[in-house]
This record gives C-alpha cells, structure tokens and sequence, in this order.
C-alpha cells in the first residue's frame, strides 16, 4: 500500500469529487482512478461510491480513511523529525519562472519545503525561456521553470505533473468567443498577437499550418499580461496558455485540435547544487 495512494484517497474523501482531488494533485483523473481502483484490489473491497452529485465513501472507505489519517500523520512526523536534524540549514534559491498555471505545483513545493527548513528564502524572476535558460546557464539562476524547453538534454531536469493549454485570448464581443475551440483557418486572416518564442515551438507552428510570414502578427510578446492589455484594446487575438490571465473583459478558448506543452523544472548540469537547492529538488521529487 503506497502512501501516494492513501493520500490521493484522503483528498478524494475530503473533496467528495475525483475531478477536483486531480486538479488540486496536479495529476489527470484516470491516473487518479487507478490509484484508487489498486487500493481497492488490493484491500478486497470498494472504498468509494459514485453518482451524478459526487464521490461517497463506503463503510470501508470511512474505516480506511480513519487509518489513512493516522500513516499520514506518523509519516509526517518522521519526516518532520528527520528535516530538524537540518533545521538550521540556510539558503538563497533563485528560480527562473515562464509564465504558467503549474506554478501552482511550484509554489505548493516552496511553502512544503520553506515550512520546514524556515532559514530558505525563494526569489523568483519573471522571464521568457531565452532569459531562463541564459541565466542558467551562466550561473545566475539556479532553477527554470519552462514549457516544452529547447535542447533539454543540455541540462538536468525534472517532468512536474502539469501540462498548459495552448488557446485563444480575446475579448468577449468577439465573434470567436461563440465557438468553443478555434480551428487554425478561423486566425489565418486575424491579427495575431503571439510569444515571441511561438514558432520555435515546432508544435504550434505545425498546428497553423502557416509560416510565420503568411500570418498577420501585429505584435509579439514575451510575458502575457501586457499583450493581454493590447487584446483588451481590440488590437489583436493573443495566443497564449489557459489559465494565466484574469480579466473579465476577456475570454479564453482552447485550440481545435488541442494542444498542450509539458512543464519542466531545469538545472545546469555538473553544477555543484547547495544545500538548499539539493533539498529542494529531493522536494519537487516527492509528488
């Protein structure tokens, strides 16, 4: 019986919902499915029931969720016990972050590990992939957070449980915010604001069908918020990832067929790491 099983059950039980337990897991539902459905083989009895409103426990799920409680706790405290052995660790992480919602995971993996080391502080830097992997690579940074980066085996790394949308940001009053995805040939004639590191990504450049000069891109960005401001104005429609701006003037709508980038945490390779940033990657190991 795998603590990662049993702690996926206990967010299930206190969520009563698979869908929200795997977005709050950072993991996909099917994968969240069959942690529970080997915990249920293994144990020789149904843990959970489903229906239109959402996830129950039965009578051996709330047996299990008593005792998952208690492994949990006793884990923690170990864990805890051993972390004081270090408790006086002290060190600066400095971490390049693109633009996206799993983030999220990021910053859940800094307020786990600064609880227990307190003496660790983060500094996180805003930057497009360029600057990133540049100030990696020359020391200054010592983590990147990045989407689908170029050339990875350059650098050591880590696949964090996420993945970004690709879509389409626009104002509400446009005619494409009626559809619920957007097809390539609906943009060829649009004015398009895109990343600047858009059509190095093979993928999206693929998904246009268009090279770079047939498409009417009248600006290019390297963070979203600004561009999100110029979408505002009605200068453009933005090509973006889902979830990373928030204005009720605008609206959101994934890419037909869809298009997803994976999410990396990156380092230099044969750079002697702190004691900070080892603990930190052994940190965003433990999913």
């Amino acid at each position: 019986m795998e603590l990662k099983s049993l702690k996926s059950f206990l967010t299930i039980a206190r969520l009563g919902n698979i869908t929200k337990a795997s977005e709050e897991l950072f993991i996909s539902q099917p994968a969240l499915t069959r942690q529970i459905q080997d915990l249920e083989l293994e144990l020789g009895t149904k843990l959970l029931e489903r229906s239109r409103k959402g996830t129950s426990l039965t009578d051996a799920g709330k047996l299990l969720k008593d005792h998952a409680r208690k492994i949990i706790e006793i884990e923690e405290n170990l864990r805890s016990d051993f972390a004081n052995l270090d408790e006086n660790v002290i060190g600066e992480i400095s971490i390049g972050c693109a633009q996206s919602r799993g983030m999220q995971f990021i910053a859940r993996k800094c307020h786990e590990l600064q609880k227990k080391f307190p003496r660790i502080r983060f500094h996180l830097h805003d930057a497009d992939a360029i600057h990133v992997i540049d100030s990696i690579e020359h020391g200054d940074l010592d983590f990147g957070i990045l989407t689908n980066p170029s050339e990875l085996n350059r650098f050591e790394f880590i696949e964090i449980p996420f993945k970004d949308q690709w879509g389409v940001l626009m104002r509400r009053d446009d005619p494409l915010a009626n559809f619920e995805s957007i097809k390539a040939e609906e943009l060829w004639n649009r004015s398009l604001i895109l990343s600047e590191q858009s059509f190095q990504n093979s993928e999206l450049s693929h998904w246009f069908n268009r090279s770079e000069d047939q498409l009417n891109i009248v600006a290019t960005y390297n963070l979203i918020f600004n561009a999100s401001l110029m979408v505002e104005e009605g200068m453009g429609i933005a090509i973006a990832y889902d979830g990373i701006v928030r204005n009720d003037q605008l609206i959101f709508r994934p890419l037909n067929p869809n298009l997803d980038a994976k999410l990396f945490v990156i380092w230099k390779k044969n750079r002697e790491s702190s004691k900070a940033s080892s603990i930190f990657k052994n940190q965003l190991r433990v999913i």
